[in-house]
């Protein structure tokens, strides 16, 4: 009897040691999935939710220092904060700093993918000089070559900047060119073909789309289908097909087989498009969406008096429809509108209104940014934090020299800033586009003197 009670009062134990131990664990594994969601008590004794910040740097293993401290980690890190503002600064010898305030929110990984820090004392490399001028200077969307020719000439110069070595491949371009002046270069997403906009002895436009690896494949667009277009634009990324307008009329080219379709729609004044979705303005200020296969939708209408601008874009696989109506920004985030949906199912994420009624909308940075100009004046929409930024700089030219850093000349210089605004700089004397080679490690830009002596420059930014 005796030996049965001591049997269960050790079986008891054994439950009850059991029962704390996996209380014990419960609790740990809880309190762990806490803190790895951010939670901890802070100095008032309250319990709240950190967020995080993802820092990263060009180059990496820059010193980060947080509120005046400076914390063991280099970049690239992850570092859990407090919510609220602070303000993170990179330095790493031999590199100018890079320092912006930052607001975290309770929860949120905040990115800092973009801090580029530039390589002190440069020297400047002269790599082509052309006593002449140029024609034009075009880098290409993948940061591997540049296009460019000198002033009259049909010879085109296409520059290889890849390597330590750049390499110069000439185009032969007399038979396209000749008789016509160069207006405007626009380069494909795949970079292999640029659209070229000439007008002749008659002042008259000619678009003439090159083929830079086979000049044997281009076509003077004008010429082949005896239409004076208005407009045309890549309509994907391979330039396969091209988006045409004239008199208002928007038309397809598929340019393997030459063939121009049927209009597509009429009294249109702007179109935007995103894959194969298309979106148009008419005349009367309705915006339509287009599909093949399906009947044009009608998703929106604006006062006709009104000066309207679209924008139809892609994020992080999030699509937006975006529109300026005359000083006001809308931004819509989710599904495209169709049969079933309407442009009231989408979100409504952004309403605001701007500094400046645009001359320009586009979409930039790989789908994160829309971008509303007037001269030197932007607002640009960040679609990662939906965050408006509005600032002027000074310049009429704008450029990206990577996905977030924006170029612009100013009395001779090259200033560059995030796409905020923040850690604005002078970088080097220049008078013409500037680019970041795709293995960072170059800056290119074009320098013309006052006797007007053409210079490709480049500058060693990272060691």
């Amino acid at each position: 009897m005796e030996r049965e009670r001591k049997k269960r009062a050790r079986a008891v134990k054994v439950a009850i040691t059991d029962t704390v131990m996996v209380i014990a664990l419960v609790a740990v594994v809880i309190l762990l999935t806490f803190i790895a969601m951010g939670y901890n008590i802070n100095k008032d004794g309250e319990v709240g939710q950190q967020g995080i910040a993802q820092i990263h740097s060009m180059p990496s293993g820059a010193s980060i220092t947080i509120d005046g401290n400076t914390i063991i980690p280099r970049t690239n890190a992850s570092r859990m904060m407090e919510p609220g503002e602070h303000y993170v600064e990179l330095t790493r010898d031999n590199y100018d700093s890079w320092g912006k305030t930052i607001q975290i929110e309770p929860g949120v990984v905040y990115k800092m993918d973009y801090p580029r820090l530039f390589l002190q004392n440069r020297e400047v490399e002269n790599v082509r000089e052309y006593s002449e001028g140029l024609e034009f200077f075009e880098p290409a969307p993948n940061h591997d070559s540049i296009l460019y020719a000198t002033k009259g000439s049909t010879e085109w110069n296409w520059l290889d900047i890849r390597g330590d070595d750049a390499i110069d491949k000439k185009l032969d371009m007399s038979g396209q060119l000749s008789g016509l002046t160069i207006d405007d270069v626009e380069w494909n997403l795949n970079n292999d073909k640029v659209l070229v906009k000439t007008h002749n002895a008659e002042n008259k436009t000619e678009w003439i789309l090159v083929y830079v690896k086979d000049l044997e494949l281009d076509v003077n667009l004008t010429k082949q289908f005896d239409t004076d277009f208005d407009d045309v634009q890549f309509a994907n990324g391979g330039g396969e097909r091209l988006y045409v307008t004239e008199n208002g009329n928007l038309r397809e080219i598929v340019t393997g087989d030459k063939v121009i379709s049927q209009v597509m729609a009429s009294s249109v004044k702007d179109y935007a498009f995103e894959g194969d979705t298309l979106m148009y303005l008419t005349v009367d200020n309705k915006v339509m969406m287009y599909r093949e296969g399906e009947k044009d939708l009608e998703i929106t209408q604006f006062d006709t008096p009104q000066n309207v601008k679209i924008a139809l874009s892609e994020y992080l696989s999030k699509k937006y429809v975006s529109f300026v109506v005359d000083n006001k920004l809308y931004v819509y985030k989710g599904e495209y509108p169709n049969d079933e949906r309407t442009l009231n199912d989408m979100d409504l994420i952004f309403e605001s209104d701007l500094d400046i009624t645009p001359t320009k909308f586009e979409v930039d940075g790989a789908g994160e940014f829309l971008i509303a100009r007037d001269g030197s004046k932007l607002s640009v929409f960040d679609a990662e934090l939906s965050k408006l930024h509005q600032y002027t700089l000074e310049g009429e030219q704008m450029f990206f020299l990577d996905l977030y850093l924006i170029g612009t000349i100013h009395d001779g210089n090259l200033i560059v800033c995030d796409f905020d605004n923040t850690n604005r700089r002078e970088l080097t004397k220049a008078t013409g586009q500037a680019i970041i080679t795709k293995n960072n490690k170059w800056l290119y830009y074009l320098a013309v003197d006052d006797a007007g002596k053409a210079n490709i420059n480049r500058e060693q930014i990272l060691d």
